[in-house]
């Protein structure tokens, strides 16, 4: 078994100043984390170079870049997204992209509060499946995480396998927290 932190919730901390690449890369190594996963809004907040430093210096691998992609409100500039995301997971070493389909923002909400049950599954199944495709040229694996937002069916179990089962390609961290029945 491999575990990883996840520094998600971190994230809001360098927005506010609060955390720097040094702290975020010493707290992660002091709770005995070697691996973690981070959000590729981390390597814009504290710079990709800085970070990248500071995850050499203090021994931490990142062993997933967290990307949100705009399935909803900006399909068109998924594909760049994706590219973007998967070069910089490259940069990182990371063996895994996960891909939040979505940002949970009031506009995202209200489009998907408008789309259906299979027409929100449809689209993520289309940029999924497209992001595997141009994952394999990195040696990255896309996943997923069950999501819990309640306008997207992507918490219960039903839901995710019967997303996994059309884009067999794809990876899942299931996340007990996010689950629903």
């Amino acid at each position: 078994m491999k575990l990883s932190l996840m520094t998600f919730t971190m994230a809001l901390d360098g927005l506010k100043k609060i955390l720097d690449a040094p702290l975020l890369t010493r707290m992660i190594g002091n709770s005995g984390f070697h691996e973690a996963d981070i959000m590729e809004l981390e390597f814009q907040v504290y710079g990709e170079e800085k970070l990248l430093s500071e995850l050499k210096q203090n021994n931490i691998h990142c062993g997933c870049l967290i990307t949100n992609q705009p399935f909803y409100v900006q399909p068109e500039s998924v594909k760049d997204g994706v590219e973007k995301a998967l070069r910089l997971a490259k940069i990182a070493g990371a063996e895994y992209l996960m891909i939040v389909p979505g940002d949970g923002s009031e506009q995202d909400q209200k489009i998907c509060e408008r789309l259906t049950r299979n027409e929100i599954i449809k689209i993520a199944v289309e940029h999924y499946q497209q992001a595997c495709i141009m994952a394999r040229q990195y040696g990255i694996k896309v996943i997923m995480e069950n999501t819990p937002q309640a306008h997207k069916p992507f918490s219960a179990a039903k839901d995710v396998l019967d997303l996994l089962n059309q884009v067999p390609e794809l990876g899942l961290a299931f996340d007990t927290a996010n689950f629903r029945t």
